[in-house]
């Protein structure tokens, strides 16, 4: 699930950064799209400007979830925004509107799927989070297994009892 997040989320940047330049250098069809629904092209920088702020925050938001999750949900606002203009306006050409809030809700979906917690021998919630050895600590069928290394070997594991694998989970 998380190599799909980063997928779509760098998707997603990519977009935003395209549109963004159209809107710093005015291209001629997005000028003519905004007249049509009485948007005035001096907002052209300021929506570029907030489509960039928005792309970098879904990078940055890979190492700092809540930063991207931030991100990714102020995108699904401004396309949601987007098509209540055009309803206004009664213009029901949406364009690629419709290609970018579909990003944008994928990636806010993913930013939140692939950041949930996970629940530890149903007791307890932890959100997932690395240390600087090898651990790694697996729920398999309600029991709580512990084991090191660099990758995931069921054989590798051991069982502990739910009370030790709850004890000290502070985040």
């Amino acid at each position: 699930m998380f190599i799909a997040y980063l997928i779509v989320t760098v998707v997603t940047a990519a977009a935003n950064v395209f549109s963004a330049t159209l809107d710093f250098i005015r291209y001629k069809q997005i000028s003519i799209n905004m007249a049509r629904v009485g948007v005035p092209e001096s907002w052209m920088p300021l929506l570029g400007i907030l489509k960039a702020a928005a792309a970098v925050g879904l990078l940055v938001g890979i190492g700092v979830p809540f930063v991207g999750a931030s991100a990714a949900l102020g995108l699904v606002c401004f396309f949601v925004g987007t098509f209540v203009t055009h309803l206004r306006a009664r213009d029901y050409s949406f364009g690629l509107a419709v290609v970018f809030l579909a990003l944008a809700v994928a990636t806010l979906v993913l930013t939140l799927h692939a950041r949930a917690p996970v629940a530890f021998a149903g007791v307890h919630t932890r959100i997932p989070h690395t240390h600087r050895d090898d651990r790694m600590a697996t729920v398999v069928s309600g029991e709580c297994h512990f084991g090191y290394g660099t990758h995931f070997d069921e054989k590798s594991l051991k069982e502990l009892s739910p009370e030790v694998c709850t004890q000290n989970q502070t985040a």
